[in-house]
């Protein structure tokens, strides 16, 4: 998917690990709850820092899922779907 900023440049395509792997679906976690270059507010330092806070937050989660009412989730795309962890992602690999 190629995009274009307010100076009508084209953006490089974003290419996403599978979808059924904890790469493709932390990688679409990331993308779901950050900015995108469109945005006026978009910051790329934050995002990438926000994506790193996620990633520690979900391996924190897998490490004990039912402190996370995540009690059986076994995998990365388990504590994803788990009812209340993102919304927004509750039917993925549905995203919105």
């Amino acid at each position: 998917m190629s995009k274009h900023n307010d100076e009508d440049q084209t953006l490089p395509i974003l290419s996403l690990a599978d979808q059924n792997t904890a790469e493709g679906a932390m990688e679409r976690t990331f993308l779901a709850e950050t900015l995108s270059p469109e945005d006026s507010n978009y910051n790329p330092e934050i995002d990438l820092e926000a994506m790193r806070d996620m990633r520690q937050a979900l391996e924190n989660r897998l490490k004990s899922p039912g402190s996370y009412l995540a009690p059986r989730a076994t995998n990365v795309i388990g504590i994803i779907t788990a009812p209340g962890q993102f919304p927004e992602l509750s039917n993925y690999p549905h995203v919105p």
